[in-house]
């Protein structure tokens, strides 16, 4: 059995930002994303916006998302290519199964990935900083539970205490996603490539 292929960014001065609402694991996993560029992010946790500067904020409202109602119930998937647009991500959105050489693509860049999908029947936001590619495996093998892949990501969601936590996960599992997004998960951003 081969060792599997390890592709992961450099994390740079990103952090695991935890999120402040149940409705804000999106602004969260933006701020992450500035983060790592090493752009201005606003006071980590002021998905309100209350406490200049508020750059997210102010460039989602500059293309008329409703920031109201994106902090108090999701960014909207109608938006999520105006909110990349407006920070400076490429945006990628659904039409087809992710696969893992497109988590290897985007992270290459370099570039964390910001993903909005569903899993467990949940819709979520997460940044992907690597994955392990199983590369010892024949063409009708690659997505089945024969493929040892997997991919790390930060989760801002939290349980218990008020922290991200970075999970690892089968590639198998994950990149499908579940419910509406079932055999494929949603939109992907990432940093445009240097």
């Amino acid at each position: 059995m081969a060792a599997l292929e390890v592709v992961k960014i450099d994390m740079k001065q990103m952090s695991a930002i935890p999120q402040e609402t149940s409705q804000t694991c999106w602004f969260t996993c933006y701020q992450m994303m500035l983060q790592w560029k090493g752009y201005g992010t606003g006071q980590l946790g002021d998905y309100k916006g209350e406490f200049p500067p508020a750059p997210i904020k102010e460039k989602l409202e500059a293309v008329q998302i409703d920031w109201n109602d994106a902090i108090a119930t999701g960014l909207k998937g109608k938006d999520f290519r105006k909110a990349a647009s407006a920070l400076g991500l490429g945006a990628n959105g659904v039409g087809q199964p992710w696969t893992t050489q497109d988590l290897k693509r985007f992270l290459s860049y370099p570039s964390p990935i910001w993903v909005a999908g569903n899993w467990d029947n949940f819709f979520h936001v997460v940044v992907v900083t690597g994955v392990q590619i199983d590369n010892d495996l024949d063409w009708d093998e690659v997505g089945t539970i024969k493929d040892r892949s997997k991919v790390t990501y930060i989760d801002p969601n939290w349980k218990g205490s008020k922290q991200a936590s970075i999970e690892t996960k089968s590639c198998y599992q994950w990149l499908p996603g579940s419910y509406a997004y079932k055999g494929i998960i949603g939109a992907w951003q990432v940093w445009k490539k240097t």
